[in-house]
């Protein structure tokens, strides 16, 4: 196989850990090639599947605040990104562009990494931007017998019943409870440590915490949720675990997701 070449396009991407492990993914594959980092204004993305082909670039990872505004510059969507209603892996192929969503096989995978089952389980989510939609998706596709999407208000929980029908929704006002209970706001993730959405109160009436934010690796989220005794879910996984499904996208190939636990390990050592 000739040198590949790929790249992930953000507003901000200073602390992107992507490049890193992609091109550890590389090594362990035998693969030849090259992964850069792209920032782009809201202006540029029109201009998405261009910048592709002048970059010969044969993906792409797309990540916030851009994974809904790709949609509409691409040739095709999976059913998962129209599910999900965000794009976070291009895959340029015979001259067309194609959005996947890779970022529900992360989350499953970050709570396989930790022994943590959803099947049956009553999981509360918090949070109700894009993070939260896929989230709710994995943990439907995991079996999970309810979902509850918690927001500020409840009006802007009830807005994702218009994709999910089957969700539960509440605010921060409303009594808590479950099996697992997720973050996926950015509340607590650098520079502003030291912060939870919700109160030690509420946290241990679960059994387990999972948090998407990887940056710290355990956030005071997750620190409370240790001291209360939960089971904890690190978000660093799932950041693995979509990249290696964006790898099996771009090369059509099935990859050993147990690679992912050698990066893991060593990306945490990173903070």
């Amino acid at each position: 196989m000739s040198t590949v070449h790929l790249a992930v396009i953000g507003e901000t991407l200073k602390h992107s850990l992507s490049p890193e492990i992609h091109k550890y993914m590389y090594r362990q594959l035998g693969i030849e090639g090259t992964y850069e980092k792209i920032e782009l204004c809201p202006e540029e993305v029109c201009n998405v599947v261009e910048l592709m082909k002048e970059k010969k670039l044969m993906g792409l990872n797309v990540t916030m605040p851009y994974k809904e505004a790709v949609m509409a510059y691409l040739d095709e969507l999976g059913e998962d990104a129209k599910a999900i209603g965000a794009v976070n892996t291009i895959h340029l192929k015979d001259g067309k562009a194609y959005g996947y969503n890779s970022d529900h096989i992360g989350i499953r995978y970050m709570f396989e990494l930790q022994n943590v089952s959803v099947k049956g389980k009553n999981v509360v989510i918090l949070g109700n931007g894009g993070a939260a939609c896929a989230v709710i998706y994995a943990m439907k596709n995991g079996g999970a017998a309810k979902v509850t999407v918690v927001a500020r208000t409840i009006e802007k929980a009830e807005k994702l019943k218009e994709r999910f029908s089957y969700i539960e929704c509440l605010t921060y006002e409303d009594e808590l409870f479950g099996d697992i209970l997720i973050n996926t706001t950015p509340v607590g993730m650098y520079p502003n440590e030291g912060e939870s959405v919700v109160e030690r109160e509420v946290i241990r009436t679960f059994k387990a915490a999972a948090d998407i934010v990887y940056n710290p690796f355990m956030t005071e989220f997750l620190n409370i949720a240790k001291e209360e005794g939960l089971k904890i879910v690190t978000g660093l996984s799932m950041l693995v675990g979509q990249a290696i499904r964006s790898e099996e996208i771009w090369f059509g190939q099935e990859i050993d997701y147990r690679l992912g636990n050698a990066i893991h390990e060593e990306l945490s050592r990173l903070f």
